[in-house]
């Protein structure tokens, strides 16, 4: 997949293109039907199969809502645009000077620096300075698909909802619109040993990249190490029995395994909210408590998949 790091000075010959847009954030089922209808598109018109999305999310640089991280960081977006079979990314600088553009602006400054031969948009996409520019007035300009609302269980498909979800805990939700569970990637590093003097050793994972940030608390995870997958218990807290830590950190206990992995890269996916992270009165009961969290997820992932 070819990766366009978007510059309003040049002009781009890349071929005729049928063009996604969108922030995709999450790439959950109701991206995934619009960036489908796309590659259908191109298919049928023998197109190149395009994405133009934004970074950093607009939301974010206008403040629109707190700053809690992404579904899908840009470097995981790419990996799952590439495997969905796009053939182009242009990604575009999304800044506060930009914003100010007005659409028709936008759909000069940005859209005509390529040959768009077809347009696929969801029901709800603005743009320009405070998003006057709608769906209806690109259809004007280009020949272009409409994807209507996409609901599951009578609720709209979106980032924003499956956002709550994932802070509330609410795993079996977000999974479902996401139609995969929710995953990080990050690195095991050195942690303080803790767990593998009690007899749980845990992985320490360092998230390099800026993930949506979940509820504390204890999941049963799918843990892929390696083109392997183990099941796991994963703690998102601050450790408040043993050695309390100011900011929170991931920790995950792979079961039955036993092999060194520091400095390798581990993805974690939630399966469920087991319980919330808790203060207790000794490390005995803190040892039985997480033996309860193993068997547990044991039977939870003997029965559910991701």
């Amino acid at each position: 997949m070819e990766i366009i790091n978007f510059d309003a000075n040049e002009r781009y010959l890349v071929g005729d293109l049928a063009l996604a847009i969108g922030e995709f954030d999450g790439l959950h089922i109701a991206h995934q039907t619009l960036i489908q209808k796309m590659i259908e598109k191109a298919n049928d018109l023998g197109l190149k199969k395009a994405i133009l999305t934004f970074d950093p999310h607009p939301d974010f640089i206008l403040r629109k809502k707190y700053y809690s991280g992404y579904l899908t960081p840009l470097n995981e977006k790419i990996t799952m645009l590439e495997k969905m079979g796009v053939d182009l990314l242009i990604i575009v600088p999304f800044t506060k000077a930009f914003s100010l553009l007005k659409h028709y602006e936008f759909a000069d400054l940005v859209l005509r620096k390529f040959s768009i031969s077809h347009l696929v948009v969801g029901f709800d996409f603005h743009y320009g300075y405070k998003g006057l520019g709608n769906a209806s007035m690109l259809a004007k300009l280009y020949p272009t698909t409409i994807i209507p609302q996409i609901t599951k269980d009578g609720e709209k498909i979106s980032s924003n909802v499956i956002r709550e979800y994932l802070k509330n805990g609410q795993l079996e939700q977000a999974n479902a619109m996401l139609g995969r569970c929710f995953n990080v990637i990050g690195k095991v590093e050195v942690g303080n040993q803790i767990g593998q003097k009690i007899g749980i050793r845990t992985a320490n994972i360092f998230l390099k990249d800026e993930y949506q940030l979940l509820k504390k608390g204890v999941y049963a995870v799918y843990v892929d190490f390696n083109d392997q997958r183990w099941q796991g218990v994963c703690n998102i807290g601050n450790n408040p029995t043993l050695n309390y830590i100011s900011r929170a950190r991931l920790e995950v206990h792979i079961l039955d395994f036993e092999k060194m992995i520091y400095n390798q890269i581990l993805s974690v996916h939630f399966v469920k909210y087991l319980r919330g992270e808790k203060k207790f009165k000794n490390v005995q009961t803190l040892i039985e408590q997480i033996q309860k969290d193993i068997v547990a997820t044991k039977k939870l992932l003997g029965e559910k998949r991701c």
